[in-house]
C-alpha cells in the first residue's frame, strides 16, 4: 500500500534504459535537476526482483530482511544477556519501537539489516582481522543502498571514541592512547569505511548529499 515501494521501483525501471540518474529523471517539476540517488543500487534490484518474480519475489525479500534483522537482534541480546526472557524482551522492544519502518518494504529495511550486522560484528570485542575486509565492504555496499550509511560511520567513530575514553580512565593519561592497538584498529577502520563509501557513482558527492 505504500507510495515509498512504487516509487522507488519506478526509479529502477528507469533505470534499466537510462543509466544511473545524475539529474531527477520522473518529478515534472524537478525536471533537469541535479539529483544524487543514495538508493539506487537497491532501487535498480528491486525492480529486477519484480521483473523476475513478480509481486511474490518482493514480497520474500521483504519477510527475509525483516527476518534477519529481527534474529540478529535475538541473537546480539542473547550474546550478551545469557538470558531467554531477556533476549526476547530485547526482541519485543526492538519490534515495538520500529514497527512502523518494518512494516513498509523500502531501501530503508536493507540499510537496517547492515546496520544490525555492522553492530554486531563490533560487539564482538576486539576487531578481527576479517573485520578490516568485512566492516568496509559493508559500508560500501550500505553507500549504494540508502543514504543512511553515514550511522554506519558514526557507529565505527564512536567505537574508537569508547575504546579511548576507556583507555584513558585505565591508565589515567592520554599517552596510553600510543600503545593500544584496539583503539587504533577502531580508528583506521573507521577511516578506511569512509573511503570505501566513495565506491559509488557520485563519488564524494554522497557525503554532501
Amino acid at each position: 500500500y505504500h507510495t515509498d515501494l512504487w516509487g522507488h521501483l519506478s526509479y529502477g525501471r528507469w533505470m534499466t534504459t537510462g543509466g544511473i540518474p545524475s539529474t531527477e529523471p520522473l518529478m515534472p517539476l524537478a525536471k533537469g535537476m541535479p539529483w544524487v540517488d543514495t538508493a539506487w543500487l537497491s532501487q535498480f534490484a528491486g525492480y529486477g526482483l519484480w521483473q523476475w518474480l513478480g509481486l511474490a519475489g518482493l514480497q520474500g525479500a521483504y519477510a527475509l530482511t525483516v527476518t534477519a534483522s529481527a534474529g540478529l537482534v535475538l541473537h546480539m541480546a542473547y550474546r550478551h544477556t545469557k538470558s531467554v526472557p531477556f533476549a526476547i524482551l530485547g526482541l519485543a522492544t526492538f519490534l515495538a519501537l520500529d514497527w512502523f519502518q518494518l512494516s513498509v518494504a523500502r531501501p530503508q529495511l536493507g540499510a537496517l539489516a547492515l546496520f544490525l550486522v555492522l553492530v554486531s560484528r563490533t560487539t564482538r570485542g576486539r576487531p578481527q582481522r576479517v573485520d578490516w575486509f568485512l566492516l568496509p565492504a559493508l559500508v560500501a555496499v550500505w553507500a549504494n543502498v540508502h543514504g543512511s550509511f553515514i550511522m554506519g560511520l558514526a557507529w565505527l567513530g564512536m567505537m574508537a571514541v569508547g575504546r579511548a575514553i576507556d583507555v584513558v580512565r585505565q591508565t589515567g593519561t592520554l599517552a596510553g592512547l600510543k600503545h593500544d592497538r584496539q583503539w587504533l584498529s577502531w580508528l583506521l577502520i573507521a577511516e578506511l569505511s569512509a573511503v570505501a563509501a566513495l565506491l559509488n557513482p557520485y563519488g564524494v558527492s554522497i557525503y554532501a548529499e
